[in-house]
């Protein structure tokens, strides 16, 4: 199958998928469908993502669309802890995740897109320092449950530094 043919399928199947997830929203009555609505970041997170992987011979270029499904991704988990948990301060320090997203999709467009070390390094810190700041707010201003999510992102920025301290070979 020719490339076009492949992204109009690819673009079709989710299309429709998320016309059914729209379709059954305003079909099915109650209050769950008022918190479910954040799935439709994480579909437009899929639609950034999927082209790397429909297209294997572009995947170089294609790869920086893991950036922004990086950053739908990651309002995509925010939306969905505010709207089950009604904590809305979350925003105060809870965009911090967007720019631990953008470093997700340089990790991964490094990673996937082979970019190279430099763009795999600059994600990576960009996703741990975000992750941490966001932990350490977290747990200082959160709600009970954000306080303990923030408490275990800060346990596991440390070790990821203390595994890299660990591991970097030492200099002379």
């Amino acid at each position: 199958m020719d490339s076009s043919r492949k992204a109009s399928l690819g673009f079709g199947v989710l299309l429709i998928a998320f016309g059914v997830i729209l379709f059954l929203f305003s079909l099915i009555p109650g209050e769950w469908v008022g918190q479910t609505w954040p799935v439709i970041f994480f579909l437009i997170a899929a639609c950034f993502f999927l082209p790397v992987f429909l297209w294997p011979d572009s995947r170089h270029g294609l790869a920086a669309l893991f950036i922004p499904g990086g950053v739908f991704l990651s309002l995509g988990l925010l939306f969905t802890y505010a709207t089950l948990t009604q904590d809305w301060v979350v925003w105060a320090y809870g965009w911090l995740l967007i720019v631990a997203g953008v470093g997700l999709g340089l990790l991964l467009a490094s990673v996937v897109g082979k970019w190279g070390k430099k763009s795999f390094w600059v994600g990576l810190w960009m996703l741990a320092i975000s992750t941490g700041l966001f932990g350490l707010f977290a747990t200082l201003f959160g709600g009970p449950v954000i306080k303990i999510i923030g408490a275990v992102l800060v346990i596991l920025i440390g070790i990821f530094f203390l595994l890299r301290a660990v591991r970097q070979p030492q200099s002379s």
